[in-house]
């Protein structure tokens, strides 16, 4: 018995040694602010966000309309975030439908379905019917001068015009990762919370 109740306060001693470990640490706002200060440095959106939302200081619920107003953008399915947010996964399929869009505009040329373009088959379809991101993909993108787009050039084509018109969910996406702050690409109800404190909200 006396063993017994020596274990028993040694493991009484241990968890008074070590309270934290058995308690989840609280977030700190300061640290928070800084984190999330860090990750919208040299983006100049996330910048001009944060510093609409600082300018709104707290009156009514101004700057958190702000953020949900970007977030709704890139979440529209629950801009409530009652489920996680999978923002990066969000952009990358908004990037590959923007490619499948260009790429779907220069195929329609591909009359013999061999998955090249060519300066013939771009005339055939622009006696039927007027394309001019067909047109214009093929005077831009055949890179070696055989009047023909090759399966990979046609994908370059995608890649240039997407970085030319640019993606708007890249920089809505840049707002849900300042928030993210384990950086697993998923925004949660609880990070957005976190951050909103952070930020005085």
């Amino acid at each position: 018995m006396r063993l017994f109740l020596a274990k028993a306060a040694g493991l009484a001693c241990l968890f008074l040694a070590f309270p934290a470990a058995s308690q989840t640490a609280q977030p700190d706002p300061k640290a928070d602010l800084a984190t999330i200060r860090a990750k919208a440095d040299g983006n100049q959106y996330v910048t001009q966000l944060l510093n609409q939302i600082s300018g709104q200081g707290n009156v009514g619920n101004a700057a958190e309309e702000l953020v949900m107003r970007m977030l709704r953008g890139i979440s529209r399915q629950d801009a409530d975030l009652t489920q996680p947010f999978a923002y990066r996964d969000a952009a990358n399929v908004q990037k590959a439908q923007f490619r499948a869009q260009a790429i779907g505009q220069i195929l329609m040329a591909d009359l013999d379905n061999d998955g090249d373009v060519t300066k013939d088959e771009l005339r055939a379809l622009l006696r039927v019917q007027q394309n001019n991101e067909a047109a214009s993909a093929f005077f831009s993108s055949d890179a070696d001068g055989n009047e023909t787009l090759s399966a990979a050039e046609i994908r370059d084509m995608a890649d240039l015009m997407l970085t030319r018109f640019g993606n708007p969910d890249d920089e809505r996406a840049d707002v849900a990762r300042i928030f993210d702050f384990d950086d697993d690409g998923v925004l949660t109800k609880e990070e957005l919370e976190r951050g909103k404190t952070a930020l005085g909200m």
